[in-house]
């Protein structure tokens, strides 16, 4: 149980730190991640699959995409049934108050 859960942290981590460093600069959104120990404020890369919820069994797992649209205001977060983030749930929320920088469920869609 916490070995996995801690598992699936350093590799999210790890994960995050990839897609981030793969950007000149990074685009992200403030979120949080959960845990069977906690929650946890989190910045998750845009435009890649992310695991924003570890349960107890892999099948409890929840993956999301964050994405924004085009003029770069508005942000989507699209839950997916499976780590490859390949079958939407239909589950999705919507961001658009990005005033408040680093602020929890912020937003940066240009990487400046």
């Amino acid at each position: 149980f916490l070995s996995r859960t801690m598992a699936s942290s350093l590799a999210i981590l790890a994960s995050s730190i990839l897609a981030i460093s793969k950007a000149a600069t990074p685009k992200y959104f403030i979120g949080e991640y959960e845990n069977p120990v906690g929650t946890v404020r989190h910045a998750y890369p845009l435009d890649y699959c992310n695991t924003v919820f570890v349960g107890n069994e892999a099948s409890e797992d929840k993956h999301g995409i964050f994405s924004c649209n085009e003029a770069g205001d508005e942000l989507v977060y699209t839950q997916y049934e499976d780590p490859s983030c390949d079958n939407p749930t239909g589950v999705t929320a919507t961001y658009t108050d990005n005033s408040d920088s680093g602020a929890l469920y912020s937003f940066n869609c240009d990487g400046d």
